[in-house]
C-alpha cells in the first residue's frame, strides 16, 4: 500500500500566493469550511483528514488562529459599521457568528424545575397559590430568576434547583 502522505503536500509546500489567498479569504469573513474548499480547489487532493494533520503543524495552526481572528474582526467591524443602518440584517449577522464563536452562541440558562411542595393539610387552591406566590416573592428578594407559568388554570413557579434551595435560609 502506498504511503498516503506522499500524495499530499504539506502546508509548508504551499506557495506564498496560496497562503496569501487563504489569509484574504478569512479577512473577508470566511471561515474553515471555505478554507477547506479553497484548498480542495487547488487540486492538491485535499481531504478533511489532511486538514487535521496540518493543524498538528505549528506554522499552520498559528496561521489559522491568526486568520480566524481576521475573520472575527471582519464580522465585528461589519456589526459596528452597520449598527445604525435600518437595512442591516442583524438576525443574519447573528446566525453567521453564533456558531463560530462561543460568546455569540445562544446558551440557555440551566433550569431544573423545582415544584412547590404543599403539605397534606394545605389542599385548598388559595393555600397552594399563596405558597407559590411566597416562593416567587422570596426569589425576587434574593434577585433570583423565577417564572410564574400558567396554563389551563394551573400555575407554577420555576426556579433553578440551586436558587430554590437558598430560599428561606
Amino acid at each position: 500500500m502506498k504511503n498516503e502522505k506522499a500524495n499530499h503536500p504539506s502546508y509548508d509546500q504551499l506557495s506564498v500566493e496560496q497562503v496569501r489567498d487563504l489569509c484574504l479569504l478569512y479577512k473577508q469573513g470566511g471561515f474553515d469550511s471555505e478554507a477547506k474548499l479553497y484548498l480542495a480547489e487547488l487540486g492538491i487532493g485535499f481531504t478533511p483528514k489532511m486538514w487535521r494533520e496540518w493543524l498538528k503543524n505549528e506554522a499552520f495552526a498559528d496561521d489559522i488562529d491568526a486568520f480566524r481572528e481576521y475573520a472575527r474582526a471582519f464580522w465585528e467591524r461589519t456589526l459596528r459599521e452597520n449598527i445604525g443602518n435600518k437595512a442591516f440584517n442583524l438576525p443574519a449577522w447573528y446566525k453567521a457568528v453564533q456558531h463560530r464563536w462561543d460568546e455569540y452562541a445562544e446558551k440557555p440558562a440551566p433550569l431544573v424545575q423545582q415544584n412547590t411542595v404543599i403539605q397534606a393539610g394545605e389542599k385548598t387552591v388559595a393555600n397552594i397559590l399563596e405558597k407559590m406566590w411566597q416562593d416567587y416573592e422570596n426569589s425576587r428578594k434574593m434577585d433570583v430568576p423565577a417564572r410564574v407559568i400558567s396554563k389551563g388554570g394551573i400555575a407554577a413557579v420555576t426556579l433553578s434547583k440551586a436558587d430554590y434551595e437558598g430560599i428561606g435560609s
